[in-house]
């Protein structure tokens, strides 16, 4: 197994990334580029997303950016 197939089994199995329509690039080892649309199921206020949408947005871009640093 190659360190950039610890990306690709990361993006196979990563549900919540998906259910939630994240998508990252890793720019380099620690540099993630990482996008996430805020929508309505995501509100807590008309106007402001909820901390736990946020919580689990940072979540994801840490854990990428670790295994940033696995890629060849």
């Amino acid at each position: 197994m190659t360190k950039t197939d610890i990306i690709k089994i990361y993006k196979a199995f990563n549900h919540f990334g998906k259910e939630e329509n994240m998508h990252f690039e890793i720019v380099s080892p620690g540099e993630v580029m990482y996008y996430f649309e805020i929508q309505e199921k995501h509100l807590s206020t008309p106007m402001a997303a909820h901390g736990g949408a946020i919580a689990g947005f940072m979540d994801a871009i840490l854990g990428v950016t670790g295994l940033s640093y696995t890629v060849e």
